[in-house]
């Protein structure tokens, strides 16, 4: 946390990813546990698969992303695997609520997935560091699992409060309470950016 706190990265307050008025991020703690087999008529009960994923280093700076977002976009098109962007339903974002990360990340959506519904979690449950991407995951899997409306990234009347500095593609594609909706098309992207630039991208199918 001190850390953190001398980068000015860290909130009290509740994470407010894409927002204006965000303070930065908020740590918390949890994670998640996967279980995975590979394709074998012995495992019937599986309901979600790994559709592929990527995987990258900036190699940019010791603690910012690189902000042209040339690595993310390496590790998301790895995962998407030559799919379309409009085959991917939904968008799990990385969204720390943090300047650098929130500016890079919204750039690399509005290039590759525009138009593709996105949230950030940590609204919700925090940054918690090293099992953040876990967390994605599992939630990734539930949602595909068991339906329901997606997560979303502002509150009622909150829309006014979007970084207006984010391409207007990005800001549009957020989820929100004004304009929740189901998840369209069985797959679901999971990005995770840590510090140092070391990317990762997740793609999660429903089985059929």
């Amino acid at each position: 946390p001190a850390g953190f706190s001398a980068l000015g990265a860290r909130s009290p307050e509740r994470a407010k990813p894409f927002r204006s008025d965000r303070t930065g991020l908020h740590l918390a703690e949890g994670g998640g546990f996967l279980l995975m087999t590979t394709e074998d008529k012995k495992f019937p009960c599986a309901s979600v698969m790994l559709r592929g994923f990527g995987e990258s280093s900036d190699a940019h700076h010791i603690c910012a992303p690189d902000p042209t977002g040339d690595g993310a976009k390496r590790a998301i098109l790895e995962a998407l695997g030559g799919l379309a962007p409009s085959e991917t339903g939904f968008a799990l974002l990385h969204g720390t609520a943090t300047e650098q990360n929130d500016a890079m990340e919204a750039r690399v959506m509005a290039e590759l997935l525009p138009g593709v519904p996105a949230a950030s979690l940590k609204r919700a449950v925090g940054h918690q560091l090293a099992g953040a991407g876990a967390m994605n995951a599992a939630a990734a899997c539930a949602l595909l699992e068991k339906g329901g409306k997606l997560p979303f990234n502002f509150f009622a009347g909150e829309r006014e409060f979007a970084d207006g500095k984010m391409p207007e593609a990005f800001l549009r594609s957020l989820t929100g309470a004004d304009n929740p909706c189901e998840l369209a098309i069985p797959r679901i992207l999971v990005s995770a950016f840590a510090f140092g630039g070391s990317n990762a991208a997740l793609l999660f199918e429903k089985c059929q």
